[in-house]
């Protein structure tokens, strides 16, 4: 873990959210790992902030964000293979060229999302709201989309 990484977490874990999101927009960190319950907590503290949150190519692989609110958040080329992310809001969220393989989105919303680029392989996608999401270049094999709008 880098020096802005660990600064990050203890702005975080102090429930500095705003200072922790203006130190991510000014130096132009990307790549955060979040991995374990502690770096989820500190992701919450992040995403209370309120809307638009810096995750671009954060790595939440296998991560547990049910019920979490990313909307108009920065996810490009995030991994978000294999999470959990059932219930979650995503509208607006800029998802171009994320990894969402294997990813459970069911009864999420996306309206407005941009997932250009994005992997949605053995997604699933069951229930999701999809209105007004950009699709165009997508993976989707094998996604499951039974009842999505």
């Amino acid at each position: 873990m880098d020096d802005a990484q660990t600064t990050l977490l203890m702005l975080l874990d102090a429930g500095h959210g705003a200072q922790a999101r203006e130190l991510i927009e000014t130096l132009g960190i990307t790549n955060l790992r979040f991995i374990g319950e502690r770096h989820i907590a500190a992701l919450d503290v992040l995403l209370a902030v309120g809307p638009g949150a810096p995750l671009r190519g954060a790595h939440l692989s296998g991560a547990r964000l049910s019920n979490r609110r990313f909307q108009r958040a920065d996810l490009r080329g995030a991994n978000l293979s294999e999470a959990l992310l059932e219930h979650a809001c995503l509208n607006g969220a800029d998802l171009r060229d994320a990894d969402l393989t294997c990813a459970y989105l069911c009864w999420s919303e996306l309206r407005g999302a941009d997932l250009r680029g994005a992997d949605l392989t053995d997604a699933d996608l069951t229930r999701a709201d999809l209105t007004g999401t950009d699709l165009r270049g997508a993976k989707t094999d094998r996604a499951l989309l039974r009842d999505a709008d």
